[in-house]
């Protein structure tokens, strides 16, 4: 294999990207745990497997690459002021994205307790699933 030294600097400049791109996915995840209140052990292990998730996305692709994948969508569902808050995680910020219309009564108190400190949600399809469970 013959490494000119061209090579070997773009080589370089690419594992550098990458392991900027992790060190930045993880603190953009603390940022959102620290924003949200939270040091539950569920969520730290949600934020734990988002940026493993993202560190096998940056150690796959290639920089031009990175930016044409699609991301899966991930929520933060809280109850604010008795109503069922949810958020879509947009580059480490929590934006509006609806109210959820569940029924609190459908839950264990377990699960009112989780939803009063805020719940992440990996995937669409999971929030769907969450709102179906608790819906009338």
């Amino acid at each position: 294999m013959d490494l000119k030294p061209e090579k070997i600097k773009l080589l370089t400049n690419v594992i550098y990207y990458a392991m900027g791109c992790v060190i930045v996915a993880a603190l953009a995840a603390l940022c959102i745990m620290i924003s949200a209140g939270t040091d539950k052990g569920t969520d730290i292990e949600n934020v734990t497997q988002s940026v493993t998730d993202t560190a096998a996305v940056q150690n796959t692709t290639s920089p031009a690459d990175a930016k044409v994948q699609s991301v899966p969508k991930k929520y933060y569902i809280i109850e604010e002021d008795g109503r069922i808050c949810i958020y879509e995680i947009r580059e480490g910020e929590n934006v509006f994205y609806d109210y959820g219309a569940v029924e609190k009564n459908l839950m264990t108190e377990e699960m009112q307790f989780k939803l009063k400190n805020g719940i992440y949600i990996n995937s669409e399809p999971e929030l769907y699933e969450f709102l179906q469970t608790y819906s009338s």
